[in-house]
C-alpha cells in the first residue's frame, strides 16, 4: 500500500472508505465569532472577533471541562480600546486592547478553571 500526503489537499469534506493508519495532521480553519455588543465571550468559540464600533466591555468565563487543552484567540475586529475581564487568569485578569484592528490575545485552557495567557499583541493586562 502506498503513502498519501495531504499537505496540499484542499477540500471541504474528506470521506474515508477505509481506515487511516498512522498520524493524520492538518490545519483547522475556524471562522471567528463576532461580538458587536458588550457582554460575554463564549469560551467555546475558538476565535472571537470584537467588532463593536466603540470600546466593548466583555467578559470571559473559566474554560470549563469541555475546553481543556484548547486555545482561544480574541482579537479586535474594530479600532477601539476594548476591555475583556477574564475569570480563570491567576493575575492581571483585565485585558485592555490598544485601539487598533488586529490587537489580540491567545489563551490556553490549562484546566477547567485556568486560562494561561500565551501571547499578547498591543493588549495591556492589569489587575481588576
Amino acid at each position: 500500500m502506498g503513502t498519501t500526503h495531504f499537505s496540499n489537499l484542499q477540500a471541504a469534506t474528506i470521506t474515508a472508505t477505509t481506515s487511516f493508519v498512522g498520524d493524520v495532521t492538518g490545519k483547522n480553519i475556524v471562522a471567528p465569532t463576532a461580538y458587536a455588543v458588550d457582554g460575554a465571550i463564549s469560551p467555546d468559540v475558538g476565535v472571537a472577533s470584537i467588532t463593536k464600533g466603540t470600546a466593548a466591555a466583555a467578559t470571559l468565563a473559566a474554560p470549563g471541562a469541555g475546553n481543556v487543552g484548547k486555545s482561544l484567540l480574541i482579537y479586535a475586529g474594530s479600532a477601539a480600546a476594548h476591555v475583556v475581564t477574564i475569570t480563570g487568569l491567576t493575575t492581571n485578569d483585565t485585558l485592555t486592547f490598544g485601539g487598533a484592528i488586529g490587537d489580540s490575545v491567545l489563551l490556553y485552557a490549562a484546566s477547567a478553571t485556568l486560562w494561561v495567557l500565551v501571547s499578547v499583541y498591543n493588549v495591556t493586562p492589569s489587575a481588576a
